[in-house]
């Protein structure tokens, strides 16, 4: 059974792709037309047929066609005996591990300059960055930064590398409960399966209940013949 999709990942780098940037504008805006489709159709790129994508974006078939034809040319799609593909359309969709939205939440982090914070980051180790506020006058005047804000823990990371921020001081306190009640792997794989129920986007208020009935049924059930991760993805 296919799941719904609202949306798809559309990379920063098209902006500086070749391939893409040199496609003409209708051509480019045809492209990215046709990622939206793919995403509409599944998860595997694969594109429905020719009159029915003609029909959605009010072309004919033969004009379809001739760009098909063309983004091929370039790799951006290629024909296959079950119909047009969207090529690396599913690996540029799959989900991101937890251990790689941690290291790119780090490195997003580290390159943050909008609130004029100085930090040192290493990228094996969250508990290690240091965050100092630096006022502009206090730098004009003395050249060195004064106040120290404590670091993010490494729950704090896991739960913004999957739902971006929390809503506010409660919801820390919640998370880093359930964390050390059930250890970080666990807590893992329960906020990776809230966020690919898309939880946070429906009813964000209801994110920490979520997460923790997930716990408690795990807590609940320790026997089971279906291990943990098999249990969420049925749920």
């Amino acid at each position: 059974m296919t799941t719904k999709r609202f949306w798809i990942k559309l990379y920063l780098e098209i902006l500086d792709d070749p391939k893409m940037g040199q496609l003409p504008d209708w051509l480019w805006r045809r492209a990215i037309e046709l990622f939206l489709l793919a995403g509409e159709n599944g998860n595997d790129g694969l594109l429905q047929p020719v009159t029915d994508l003609a029909w959605r974006l009010r072309v004919s078939a033969e004009k379809l066609t001739e760009s098909l034809q063309a983004l091929s040319e370039v790799g951006v799609v290629h024909e296959t005996p079950q119909g047009w593909t969207v090529t690396n359309f599913k690996k540029r969709q799959e989900a991101v591990s937890s251990t790689e939205r941690v290291r790119q939440y780090r490195k997003r982090d580290c390159n943050d300059d909008e609130t004029k914070r100085y930090k040192i980051c290493n990228e094996n180790d969250v508990s290690s960055s240091i965050y100092v506020s630096v006022s502009d006058s206090f730098l004009e005047e003395r050249g060195v930064g004064g106040e120290t804000k404590p670091p993010p823990s490494p729950a704090e990371a896991e739960f913004v590398a999957h739902f971006r921020t929390f809503n506010g001081k409660r919801e820390v306190q919640r998370w880093e409960t359930l964390v050390e009640a059930i250890g970080m792997v666990r807590a893992q794989e329960i906020a990776a399966w809230a966020e690919r129920k898309e939880i946070h986007l429906t009813n964000r208020g209801g994110l920490l209940d979520s997460l923790e009935t997930a716990a408690r049924k795990w807590v609940d059930n320790p026997g089971a013949k279906t291990n943990f991760l098999e249990q969420l993805k049925v749920a």
